[in-house]
């Protein structure tokens, strides 16, 4: 996400003078708002957070939190998913059909997204994608992946606004 990116979505969220309820709804200074405007990169569960919050804007219209922990007003379905990772929780709302083959459940891996079916995480499909690895050589080292399971990696990538999502992406 670049510090346009970043602007865009803050306004989009909260409106033009956004910095401070960013701030105060990531839980960090605004001190590190700038910082991120100035290009120190922005970490990824602050991306996955933002691109979550836009999601769930354009699918309820709902506003998110205006701090941290106070999620439940914002998405519901947190009072449903204790001991699910926070950075994923606004993606559960989502029909199973936008995330196809994609498992967040805290009693497999500690609810970090896995595949369907497996306990390998979606997490380790990226790297190897960012690693240079082909599909063939991921599905060949990991043999009980379903088939799939690189093209759903990929668009979860997509979905998040992965650092390498859009370098992982077929032409």
């Amino acid at each position: 996400m670049s510090p346009q990116e970043l602007e865009r979505a803050g306004i989009a969220l909260f409106g033009e003078r956004f910095r401070s309820a960013l701030a105060s709804a990531l839980g960090v200074s605004k001190g590190a708002i700038t910082n991120w405007f100035q290009g120190t990169p922005i970490p990824g569960s602050v991306i996955a957070a933002i691109t979550a919050w836009l999601r769930i804007k354009e699918l309820t219209g709902e506003l998110p939190p205006s701090s941290p922990g106070s999620d439940q007003a914002f998405d519901p379905s947190l009072t449903q998913t204790r001991g699910r990772k926070p950075k994923y929780a606004g993606l559960l709302d989502l029909p199973p059909s936008a995330l196809p083959g994609i498992v967040i459940d805290p009693d497999i891996m500690s609810g970090e997204p896995c595949f369907a079916g497996t306990r390998i995480p979606v997490q380790v499909v990226l790297d190897n994608l960012g690693a240079g690895d082909s599909e063939e050589a991921i599905m060949k080292a990991y043999p009980s992946l379903p088939k799939g399971s690189v093209t759903a990696a990929r668009k979860w990538a997509r979905e998040l606004g992965l650092a390498g999502g859009s370098a992982t992406e077929d032409p």
